[in-house]
């Protein structure tokens, strides 16, 4: 059991002076968390209270299994949010202890998406996992999540409960709050619930038993976000009786302020880079491919072309990185702090964007893709046609190939490389206007409206 550590104190007078409208959030992901499932909440928190909104955040306790640790994000907490943090029992600790996983470091969530099981005693874990852990492993928060969160909303006078997942135990806690106090619910999807490719294997029973957690969250929400189409449009096949009307499509995004005060630091040789997390089903084979060949016709390219990556990878992708002619051009930099990341972007020549070509993956908005195109820097996309590629073209933010064309990559690559050499941007560059739809500010303002339209008052 994950300790009550750092606790805010939060007064019980309600509506503040300052006239803003309390809104209850709750979301695993939170300072000192890092990596990409942080980012949304915390930029809504951030700007809510420009719109008249007192974000009231309910998270986990800070010594949590967060796969990776991020304090300078607490730095985007405004003075006027009060957090709260409730005990949460970490199963995917007990998880990591019985399979000789660890929650941080060797991230157990890559390890959870991507590893194979091996051994009687994995497969037997993998299927306890999914028969278990429903809706996913931070179940262990149920409990205490709902009674802090009741609590809390009584205390604050809420007047909208939020909740963003995954993990979905969050909006599980969310629904149980809004029911108690009687508040209106929205629910934000950054993926997919049942049909996330990630969706672990589970027994009819479990998987029909999650199936109608998530339809009866739903039908509660007076409204749903979600990060695209293909999850709005999928949500509503399989649930007819929802109203299209209560959902919302609000992308992901870049905050302007995390660029402010850093300039490029762009050297003369052709750099690519990925940020963030990359799983087994995202290995841009046909990438490794192109800079194979290319390498082998022009071995000079091995000295001029850099291949960055800035975040967690799988263990497959890692080998493949550590061997020839990899071993000359990669660079293997782990995750870095969110500042540095960003900054990562703009040093880059080239941003990579992989995205899957299967049913899934063709609608994925990745987070990523939006701080790409905040920094301004053009992004080679190797994606699927689907809303990613739509965005980038919308966008003339880059070049989209499809995600096996080894033969047009390459040429692309070589185009690339020409331009940087005759000290020009890889590919032009996207016009700022194209973008700002994306900027955080403006889409939090876009939540404010829907918090405002289901009984908020600001």
């Amino acid at each position: 059991m994950t300790g009550a550590g750092g606790t805010l104190p939060t007064p019980n007078t309600g509506v503040k002076p300052d006239g803003l409208t309390p809104v209850l959030l709750v979301s695993y992901y939170f300072p000192p968390s890092g990596g990409p499932g942080v980012q949304r909440v915390l930029k809504f928190v951030r700007y809510l209270p420009q719109f008249g909104f007192r974000p009231l955040v309910l998270t986990v306790p800070e010594d949590a299994a967060f796969p990776v640790l991020d304090p300078s994000l607490g730095a985007d907490v405004p003075a006027e949010a009060i957090v709260r943090r409730a005990p949460i029992l970490e199963l995917y600790s007990v998880y990591g202890w019985l399979t000789g996983r660890k929650s941080r470091g060797r991230d157990l969530d890559i390890d959870a998406v991507s590893a194979r099981p091996s051994g009687f005693v994995a497969r037997l874990l993998r299927a306890v996992r999914g028969a278990v852990f429903i809706p996913d492993g931070r179940v262990g928060w149920v409990a205490s999540g709902t009674r802090a969160g009741v609590r809390f909303a009584r205390e604050e006078r809420a007047r909208v409960v939020f909740a963003s997942g995954p993990p979905f135990t969050t909006h599980w806690i969310a629904a149980r709050v809004a029911r108690r106090v009687g508040l209106p619910l929205v629910l934000d999807l950054r993926d997919p619930w049942t049909r996330a490719p990630f969706y672990p294997t589970r027994p009819g029973w479990a998987r029909r038993l999650d199936e109608r957690l998530e339809a009866n969250c739903l039908r509660q929400a007076a409204a749903v976000l979600t990060v695209n189409r293909a999850i709005r449009d999928d949500l509503l096949a399989r649930h007819a009786d929802l109203d299209p009307n209560r959902f919302h499509v609000v992308p992901n995004g870049f905050d302007p302020a995390d660029f402010e005060g850093k300039t490029p630091r762009k050297g003369p040789v052709l750099t690519l880079t990925h940020t963030g997390s990359l799983h087994a089903s995202r290995i841009p084979r046909a990438l490794l491919t192109a800079l194979t060949r290319w390498i082998e016709e022009e071995p000079e390219r091995a000295d001029d072309v850099v291949l960055r990556f800035v975040g967690r990878l799988d263990s497959e992708m890692e080998s493949l990185l550590r061997r020839p002619p990899f071993d000359r051009i990669a660079r293997i930099e782990g995750y870095r702090p969110h500042g540095e990341s960003v900054q990562s972007l703009l040093d880059a020549h080239l941003l990579l964007l992989l995205i899957v070509d299967d049913p899934q993956s063709r609608g994925m908005l990745t987070g990523k893709l939006f701080e790409y195109l905040g920094s301004g820097t053009p992004i080679l996309a190797l994606a699927p046609e689907g809303e990613a590629a739509e965005i980038v073209r919308a966008t003339k933010a880059g070049r989209v190939v499809q995600p096996d064309d080894t033969d047009t990559l390459l040429e692309v690559l070589r185009e690339a490389h020409a331009s940087v050499r005759a000290g020009q941007p890889a590919f032009p560059p996207a016009a700022p206007s194209a973008i700002l739809a994306y900027s955080r500010p403006e889409l939090t303002r876009r939540v404010a409206e829907i918090f405002r339209s289901v009984g908020g008052s600001a």
